[in-house]
């Protein structure tokens, strides 16, 4: 091989030498370029399938919605439909504190100790939930006890048909009441609250109605007012006299507790006619005992019963009312009136059955409501308490009682009822007999 041959030999052995180095260089470089590639569309896939979801998830969301718009347009019942369910009830419990309600409960109160009748059978009492409302002459806070309950409703509700009726006890009632660590003694009816609580009061109407209340709710003055404000007033049809009464009633109120710079600042206008009345307003029309109500069917009542009437009006209005507004408005009136630092409200009701209450409180249709007794003799010869109303027979006040807030037909006296009913007529020198018959369908006739 000559030099000239060797030197052509070596260039391109030196050219195939870094020919090779490049290629190695550009194989490098399009690994790593492949590498990234492949990450950079892994990436934009994972970005994709997440946008996916999101839509789908959006999509999900949405129908749903729809579904649950319909729902609450077509289905009967549907907001209290929604409140059975575990979100429904998830929903009310972080609406509705179970620190800020517990301010309120009565953690005393002992369900199973509610005075019921041992010999009563409760099979048709069961299917109602019943409870006790208090409505205190009180101003300062007094809401275990030391007050008279001035307003006693017994509330009433189907718990299959979510009716609801209302049965007021005439305040001065003469009846076998409990009082402090169940002693009993004759007398009005408004004093056990007075002298036990609602403890007392609950036993006193269970023994003598033959009832299975369990639970109560007490309210003062405030407590009328403040719940009436919240729900923005309500309306009622008054006469220019009670119209006179209310702005009486208010400024003597402000007056008696030095709060002379309100005095007529809730003055309404002294007419007949349709009222808006704030919460003072319907507190001051709410105790008018010396006027007639008067009823739809043309009915008047006067005294204590007419001013029963009057409440129970009153809270069929409040009740109309909350049920016309949202259920976030009213679960956020419940814990206003919660977080309350002014005692206005107590009740016996724990908090559990409070939200399981809520289903049954949306589908409330409220019926007519009426006064016992219906048949009283005055009873005077108690120097403590003074003039009373004595029923003229308790156990066929019951037995009233029963017919129209059961529609039961079939109850029969308790012998702890009778017992109380012959002391009571005793005192009376009254009939001890009472009547089962039903209109004229017949019937019998008891006498024990």
């Amino acid at each position: 091989m000559t030099k000239s041959d060797k030197k052509v030999d070596m260039i391109l052995k030196n050219s195939e030498k870094m020919l090779q180095k490049e290629m190695e260089s550009y194989g490098y470089d399009d690994d790593d370029r492949r590498r990234e590639k492949q990450a950079a569309r892994k990436k934009k896939d994972k970005k994709k399938t997440r946008i996916k979801i999101a839509v789908l998830v959006a999509e999900i969301i949405a129908i749903l919605g729809l579904s649950f718009a319909l729902t609450m347009l077509i289905m009967p019942n549907s907001k209290a439909w929604l409140m059975k369910t575990p979100f429904g009830k998830f929903m009310v419990k972080t609406m509705m504190s179970e620190s800020s309600y517990e301010k309120i409960v009565d953690s005393d109160f002992d369900r199973n100790n509610t005075g019921i009748n041992d010999d009563l059978d409760t099979s048709k009492l069961d299917e109602y939930m019943n409870i006790a409302l208090f409505g205190l002459d009180a101003r300062y806070g007094e809401l275990k006890n030391g007050t008279q309950s001035d307003c006693i409703i017994i509330v009433s509700i189907n718990k299959e048909t979510k009716d609801v009726r209302m049965a007021s006890v005439y305040r001065d009632t003469y009846v076998r009441a409990y009082g402090k660590d169940g002693n009993t003694r004759f007398a009005k009816i408004n004093w056990s609250y007075a002298n036990g609580g609602g403890a007392a009061a609950v036993k006193t109407l269970n023994a003598n109605f033959d009832l299975n209340i369990q639970d109560y709710v007490a309210l003062n003055f405030d407590g009328i007012t403040e719940l009436v404000d919240l729900l923005g007033g309500i309306d009622v049809t008054i006469t220019k006299e009670e119209a006179s009464f209310i702005n009486g009633y208010i400024n003597s109120y402000y007056e008696e507790i030095g709060e002379y710079n309100k005095m007529y600042t809730h003055n309404i206008q002294e007419v007949a006619g349709n009222h808006h009345l704030d919460g003072v307003q319907t507190t001051a029309y709410c105790r008018i005992r010396q006027l007639r109500f008067h009823l739809n069917d043309g009915t008047t009542l006067n005294n204590d019963f007419g001013r029963a009437a009057r409440q129970r009006h009153v809270i069929n209005q409040m009740v109309s009312k909350a049920k016309a507004m949202g259920m976030e408005e009213v679960l956020k009136l419940a814990e206003k009136i919660f977080e309350d630092e002014d005692e206005v409200f107590l009740t016996s009701i724990p908090y559990e059955d409070i939200v399981e209450l809520i289903p049954i409180v949306l589908e409330f249709k409220m019926a007519e409501s009426q006064g016992f007794p219906n048949s009283y003799e005055t009873y005077e010869k108690d120097k403590v308490f003074g003039q009373s109303l004595l029923p003229n027979n308790l156990a066929q006040t019951a037995i009233d009682m029963h017919r129209y807030l059961f529609d039961d037909y079939d109850y029969v006296p308790s012998k702890s009822l009778l017992g109380i009913n012959e002391a009571l007529c005793s005192l009376g020198g009254l009939d001890t007999s009472y009547d089962l018959s039903v209109g004229d369908t017949g019937g019998k006739k008891d006498t024990k």
